[in-house]
């Protein structure tokens, strides 16, 4: 820089606001030119031009010009390799031309354009990440003096700042279509979450289908849907439900032939038809559907059951690549919900539903431990109370040595029989991988890619995995976006926040988990619970929320860990009025 100092008057301030716009703008176009006229104004030069490569057809292209004859000049493209502009393109070496009308390398198309004389000429190669992108260069010395090697370097200078930004725009590009990416993902997961809520809380057949079609319908902005159930006494697809008046005059009956029914099979995915039917559709021409039409077959264990129709798009554009995706798990969502209501229909023709949801809740009730094998001066009670005949919420305890244990809490989506079926595996997993290795890490990973595979009715757990080390007084913990916990520290009389962090499990495989680690002191307190108990509430919908549960804890911890539990119960229903939980009561109070 002190070559710089020494030869010419350099303005540093300038160099600084580029240097100030680079780190604080996205505006590559503008901040190019800006780039440009300085290097024009620092070097005294009549013009001054950024080059970029074109490495497909091997030019050269001026992406901005600081002069005069700007719009002559971008149209002239210059091979790589040939005049000062391409030589140092291809060579990367930078090049001062002080007699450029007597130097045969320089590039006479550009004078002869635009009607000018080039009398010398400065150029400097520019690199993004060791790759050389492109060439600057200034033209004709203003006061007809001899560019030197000082302007070289201040050229050389303005070529990184430019090829920092237009790394910055590349990068910015990269990160925005990796939030376009995101977006995607994150609408596909809400509308999946939304749809199993549909489908997990009907109770029939009856209802399942009209609360689906309409959301899809909905979702996917068509005004006409169509739904066939397949009738194996009459071996055909009979329409059972229909929305929008362009679908109120369709055909009732769809002949299941061996080609219709080997072409449903052999996609067995949705189905755009953006033209005319293939021969196998042939028996559908009765729908006169003349625009793009989504064809959804529904299969449970291999069998047709269903077949859905989408049509007449309000904005009558085809259906998108991430229409028809969402639309496959959609359909498997559904085609799930379906089978498992058809089962229990079944169930509920073959026995009496009450009496086999007593003794499943007899059974779940016998899977929570009530006995506690723990270490000297550990004292552990533990409650579950469904809010329906089943429920999704559990507590365990799991032996490892003779100094640690392992505590679990928590809670499946939904409620009644999937939920509690759900939550028996989940709890099974969760215990089979602690025994194995009681690492919390390495349990609540390996238990949520086993629970991934089989959630494809959408079912996920929220919960919490606490190792206990009563040697170390350490307990280390993971949160799989369950509820918030709580921690009585007994010396300082102050109740400690354990937050809940991650993913549910059962959602995606690849999730990845953070384990922390808290020091505790005797007679600490540890209070695990499920959200049924800061949401339990009142008639007028006001709930009992973290804050009182914080209170309790508070003011209880003094009680005997049974006397405790009994009078959090007793709290929570004197503060419902009476009203039964809206979601299941489940609480597991550890005394260390």
């Amino acid at each position: 820089m002190s070559s710089i100092q020494d030869d010419i008057s350099f303005d540093f301030k300038g160099l600084g606001q580029i240097s100030n716009l680079i780190n604080s703008t996205l505006d590559i176009p503008k901040l190019l030119e800006i780039i440009m006229d300085a290097a024009k104004d620092l070097l005294n030069a009549e013009a001054s031009s950024l080059l970029l490569i074109d490495y497909k057809k091997r030019v050269l292209n001026f992406a901005v010009v600081a002069g005069d004859k700007g719009e002559l000049i971008r149209e002239i493209a210059v091979p790589i390799g040939v005049g000062i502009a391409g030589i140092v393109a291809e060579t990367g070496e930078a090049l001062i031309v002080n007699d450029a009308e007597n130097d045969q390398r320089v590039y006479k198309a550009v004078d002869q354009k635009t009607n000018t004389v080039t009398r010398n000429l400065i150029c400097v190669p520019m690199r993004v990440k060791d790759k050389i992108v492109g060439v600057l260069e200034a033209i004709n010395s203003a006061d007809q003096s001899q560019f030197n090697e000082s302007q070289l370097n201040v050229l050389s200078y303005l070529a990184d700042q430019a090829a920092i930004a237009l790394n910055n725009g590349d990068l910015f590009k990269g990160l925005a279509k990796a939030r376009f990416s995101l977006q995607k993902r994150v609408k596909e997961l809400s509308i999946l979450f939304e749809f199993n809520d549909i489908v997990n809380f009907a109770i029939s057949i009856q209802e399942l289908i009209p609360m689906s079609v309409a959301f899809i319908r909905k979702t996917f902005n068509t005004n006409s849907a169509l739904f066939y159930l397949f009738s194996p006494a009459r071996q055909e697809l009979v329409l059972n439900y229909l929305q929008g008046t362009q679908a109120s005059n369709s055909q009732q009956h769809i002949h299941l032939s061996r080609d219709l029914k080997t072409y449903l099979a052999r996609h067995g995915k949705p189905i755009q038809i953006k033209t005319d039917l293939p021969q196998e559709l042939s028996g559908l021409s009765e729908l006169n559907l003349n625009t793009p039409l989504l064809i959804i077959p529904l299969f449970t264990e291999g069998n047709l059951f269903g077949l859905m129709f989408l049509w007449n798009k309000r904005d009558s554009k085809p259906f998108s690549p991430f229409h028809i995706r969402l639309m496959g798990h959609l359909a498997s969502h559904f085609s799930q919900a379906y089978a498992n209501l058809k089962l229990h229909e079944s169930l509920l023709v073959q026995t009496e539903i009450k009496q086999e949801l007593k003794v499943a809740r007899l059974i779940q009730q016998k899977i929570l431990p009530s006995t506690f094998n723990t270490p000297d001066d550990v004292e552990i009670q533990g409650v579950s109370i469904p809010a329906e005949e089943v429920g999704g919420d559990f507590y365990d305890f799991i032996p490892i040595d003779e100094y640690k244990f392992a505590l679990v809490i928590a809670d499946v989506s939904g409620k009644g029989i999937p939920a509690s079926l759900f939550m028996a595996l989940a709890r099974n997993t969760i215990r089979t991988e602690a025994h194995r290795d009681p690492n919390p890490k390495k349990v609540i990973t390996k238990a949520n890619k086993l629970l991934t595979k089989d959630s494809e009715s959408g079912m996920f757990v929220t919960g919490a995995y606490f190792l206990v080390d009563t040697f170390n007084q350490t307990i280390t913990y993971i949160s799989a976006g369950h509820n918030n916990q709580l921690l009585n520290r007994a010396n300082k009389k102050k109740v400690e926040i354990i937050k809940g962090y991650g993913r549910p499990l059962g959602i995606m495989d690849d999730t990845e988990f953070e384990e922390k680690i808290i020091f505790y002191d005797k007679d600490d307190t540890l209070v695990l619970f499920t959200d049924g108990i800061v949401e339990a509430e009142k008639a007028n919908g006001e709930q009992y929320e973290e804050e009182r549960t914080i209170g309790f804890v508070e003011k209880s911890s003094h009680l005997p860990v049974e006397d405790m539990l009994t009078a959090f119960k007793e709290e929570v229903t004197q503060f419902t009025e009476g009203n039964p939980f809206i979601d299941d009561f489940t609480l597991l109070i550890t005394r260390l």
